[in-house]
């Protein structure tokens, strides 16, 4: 400790934050493997990216560990590139082969029209596709993920996510 009885050191499965030492799990809350201080694996239903562990799709029945890309989808929903999507069938579609009309309610997904929420079921509201705000405890995420929702944990402040 130092001169003001603050913590300069932890003891190994802490970390040191704001002078105080809190428990690896209280900072990365689904992490089920640490390296030291770093988490090096998930609990089942998060994939590890950019350091904290990402919810994965929940309609997804497998998907990659590193990546959080879908492998194979729950029944009634079809793998669409790495996304697991309710999907319906295009209405009109563009010269390129790219879907423009889609049933109400759905949007165009390439060749395909899904509904938002399958695309990001922990998101609440969107504006166009991108996600604007998510379910209490995650906040939308725009440079690594496009635009997905992530856990807040409970050491941060508010997130500034434009910068």
């Amino acid at each position: 400790m130092d001169a003001n009885g603050r913590c300069s050191s932890c003891i190994s499965g802490s970390k040191l934050y704001n002078g105080t030492c809190v428990s690896l799990p209280t900072i990365h809350p689904f992490c089920s493997n640490f390296n030291g201080t770093n988490c090096i694996s998930c609990q089942n239903g998060y994939y590890l990216g950019i350091g904290i562990c990402i919810p994965s799709n929940p309609y997804c029945l497998t998907y990659d560990m590193i990546s959080g890309f879908c492998l194979s989808c729950n029944i009634g929903y079809t793998l669409f590139g790495s996304l697991c999507i309710i999907s319906q069938p295009c209405l009109a579609f563009g010269s390129l082969g790219g879907c423009l009309i889609c049933p109400s309610g759905y949007v165009a997904f390439d060749t395909t029209c899904a509904t938002l929420n399958t695309v990001n079921p922990l998101c609440l509201t969107f504006s166009g596709q991108m996600c604007t705000s998510c379910f209490n405890g995650y906040f939308p995420e725009f440079y690594y993920t496009q635009s997905a929702c992530l856990p807040t944990y409970p050491l941060c402040g508010p997130c500034n996510i434009l910068g």
